[in-house]
Order: C-alpha cells, then structure tokens, then sequence
C-alpha cells in the first residue's frame, strides 16, 4: 500500500500471473472504493467539458429557494445557482458577456433527451433579476429518481416547462451568424 493513499501499489507481469486482479477487486469492494459517477457534464461553446458529481456541486455555494409551478405544491428546493455553476466552468458571465458571448445560450438537456433552452444574460445577476437553479434536494430530501438526481427550477416561470427533470447536460452553444 503506497504511505498516505490507501491504495494498492501494483505491478503488471505475464496474464498468466495476475492474481492480483482478484485482491484489488476485493479491497474495492470491501473498502467500498469506487468513485462517484458524475451527475452532470457542462461543455462551453469552446468544446471545453468539465464534469461533476453531486459532491462537487454540494461543495459550492448552496441554496434553499420555495418554488411553486401550477404543476407541484410549493416545495423547498436546494442546489446551486446556475451562474456560480457556469461560473465555475468557465462559461462568460458578468463583465466577460459581452460581444460574441451575447450570442451563446445554454442547451440544458435531461437523461430522456428532453431540453430546454436559455439564454446566458438569464442566469447573470448583472443582467437579471431572476435566479436559476439546479437542484438535488426537494424539502430537504434527495430529488425522487422520477426528477433526479438534478433538476432546473425557475421559481419566477409559472408554467414548468424548462424544469427540466433528470438534467444530465449543459451545452453552451454559439448562434450561428446570419447574413
């Protein structure tokens, strides 16, 4: 085991003496060693692609917002706030939402292939007063699977319509120039 680690320091031979295949499968399973799948990949209009997992998102600034749609009850819902999201993933907000970034908007795109789209000045403080969410807990419970485990809330659209459920992907594209 290497000092400090936790973690089986292995030397590959022959296939045919490769005992050691079977030992670390063990350790993984009985350490429960296994990394957390990532719940969501953001890709900037660049093609640059950060992914995360519920414990990434959880490490930023977290938020509690009540939201009611005609759909759902009002309910508590926590998360993180888009623009700290896109922030963080190197999407132009703020004083960078300018020029040739006016034009980029946000595909947000769920496990089923549904989406909904938005445009960057949406989830800008500078620009809106409006906040954007996506959120993994519903009353202080982890979203139903039949929502999560991500989801977008819009606590000011009455109709739910980009809440998009099961939310997997967000893709920054560019609006094609026209002539």
């Amino acid at each position: 085991m290497l000092p400090g680690l936790g973690v089986f320091k292995i030397s590959i031979g022959r296939p045919a003496s490769m005992p050691w295949i079977a030992a670390l499968a063990a350790f993984a399973i009985v350490s429960g060693a296994r990394a957390e799948p990532a719940a969501l990949t953001v890709t900037t209009a660049a093609g640059e692609s950060r992914s995360y997992t519920l414990a990434d998102l959880a490490a930023m600034p977290v938020v509690t917002v009540n939201a009611v749609n005609d759909h759902q009850p009002a309910a508590d819902y926590s998360g993180v706030e888009l623009h700290d999201l896109l922030v963080a993933s190197g999407v132009a907000q703020g004083k960078e939402l300018r020029g040739k970034h006016v034009a980029e908007y946000a595909v947000i795109v769920a496990r089923d292939g549904y989406r909904a789209v938005f445009s960057l000045p949406e989830f800008d403080p500078a620009f809106a007063q409006r906040r954007i969410f996506l959120a993994w807990k519903k009353d202080g419970q982890p979203l139903p699977e039949t929502e999560g485990p991500l989801r977008m809330i819009i606590p000011d659209e009455k109709h739910p319509t980009r809440w998009v459920r099961q939310v997997t992907s967000i893709r920054i594209l560019a609006a094609p120039d026209t002539p």
